[in-house]
């Protein structure tokens, strides 16, 4: 079970990763939910946030934003060792860099592009 900080959860690649991962069971959850709340607003929240959660639109994006936060969570991580020396520090900023200019090309995005479709197709 993963913990979501209210505040921080969106820019987590773990998070968006669970959310991808658990897609199906987070629906079913949501259409539970649905079933249980008595309050108009919040009835009409998860409506909105399950038809959200449909479109290929949400799926994308979800993906792109765990491709790209896991390679700046990494960078992160790596910088805020007390044991880093500055040089090993500017190194791992280079490669970070390297790979997420690698993910720009089309050989790369087209191979990405074809994951998402196939997660989509499978949902």
């Amino acid at each position: 079970m993963r913990v979501f900080c209210p505040t921080r959860w969106t820019v987590k690649a773990d998070t968006l990763k669970s959310i991808i991962e658990n897609y199906e069971v987070l629906m079913e959850v949501r259409e539970g939910s649905l079933e249980s709340a008595k309050d108009t607003e919040k009835r009409a929240r998860i409506r909105g946030v399950s038809l959200y959660m449909r479109k290929f639109d949400f799926l994308f994006g979800a993906m792109v934003g765990e491709c790209l936060l896991r390679h700046s969570d990494n960078l992160s991580k790596a910088q805020q060792s007390q044991v880093l020396c500055a040089a090993e520090g500017q190194r791992t900023v280079v490669l970070t860099l390297a790979t997420l200019e690698a993910l720009r090309k089309d050989d790369k995005f087209a191979l990405f592009w074809e994951l998402v479709k196939k997660k989509a197709a499978m949902l």
